[in-house]
């Protein structure tokens, strides 16, 4: 069962610093935007969260890293000022630099290097996404998915689809629900699990269920995952998130309409909630799944 939830309704500021203070990239600076495809219709040490999909209703709308998660997260009532005021022709100047230099690193790896070769992949993604240079990101941003699956290294495989959801391209929004699906089956990093659910939330219409059902199933991921000495923050970042999904869902101001909330939309049993989120991701990736989920769920830690 999810912990009894305590009310809190702090401005999102508390939140957008912290998962702000995931990105270890060099393009903490700036904030990358992605322009979505058209709504889709609906239908202590980390642990594997295996899920079961069944049946959803949800619509979603269009929706404008080691963490690479940019700093353009959920917007709830315009709460956080749009801050993508571009890059410097200065900024511009040092990008491109450093992605020459990139360039020239990845030249020197050697063929055997794979995971180190994907890393840097995506570093050079992540620049030709600031430039606006979205398909050139999307091509090598895949490479390194592809790279990171093969390696099995799931943590980098679910940064892959974040760059891959910044690039904008056709299949990005399948790609944002691949990178779900990753990031809560396997044992990924709870904050880079959360974020991309923040992606997804931000995503869907302020009276989703599935926005619900993502934000619960971010607070179950960290106390299934969270150490010790990050626990407290990492719950308070996600309890923000809940009670500004709860507030812009139903209105949702204080605790007793919080506890009634979670009891109407049946968020405090995982064994509920869990399927539901498989559903929400069913509907965002579609029939267009890169790998085979059966024979992943066969490489889950016993």
């Amino acid at each position: 069962m999810v912990p009894k939830l305590s009310y809190s309704c702090q401005l999102f500021t508390s939140m957008w610093k912290t998962i702000a203070s995931l990105n270890r990239s060099i393009l903490t600076r700036s904030i990358l935007k992605c322009q979505i495809q058209p709504a889709i219709m609906l239908r202590s040490q980390p642990s594997a969260v295996p899920l079961t999909p069944r049946g959803s209703t949800d619509t979603f709308r269009k929706s404008n890293s080691n963490n690479r998660m940019t700093e353009q997260f959920i917007n709830v009532g315009s709460l956080i000022k749009d801050a993508n005021d571009g890059l410097t022709a200065e900024e511009q100047i040092g990008l491109k630099m450093q992605l020459t230099e990139m360039i020239q690193q990845l030249s020197t790896l050697a063929d055997s290097a794979y995971l180190q070769r994907a890393r840097l992949q995506l570093d050079i993604a992540e620049i030709l996404n600031a430039l606006e240079r979205r398909k050139e990101a999307w091509d090598i941003a895949r490479d390194a998915f592809a790279i990171s699956m093969q390696q099995e290294s799931w943590q980098d495989a679910v940064e892959a689809c974040s760059v891959l959801y910044q690039a904008g391209q056709e299949d990005s929004i399948a790609v944002l629900g691949m990178g779900i699906w990753l990031a809560v089956t396997f044992p990924v990093d709870p904050e880079l699990t959360v974020a991309m659910l923040v992606h997804a939330i931000d995503a869907m219409p302020d009276d989703s269920d599935g926005a619900a059902v993502a934000a619960i199933t971010g607070r179950y991921v960290v106390d299934l995952r969270a150490v010790d000495d990050k626990h407290e923050s990492q719950s308070f970042l996600v309890d923000n998130l809940i009670a500004m999904v709860a507030k812009r869902h139903s209105h949702v101001q204080d605790q007793n309409a919080m506890n009634m909330w979670l009891d109407r939309l049946e968020l405090r049993d995982p064994q509920v909630f869990l399927p539901r989120m498989a559903l929400v991701i069913d509907a965002i990736v579609g029939d267009k799944w890169w790998f085979d989920r059966d024979v992943l769920r066969g490489k889950l830690p016993e």
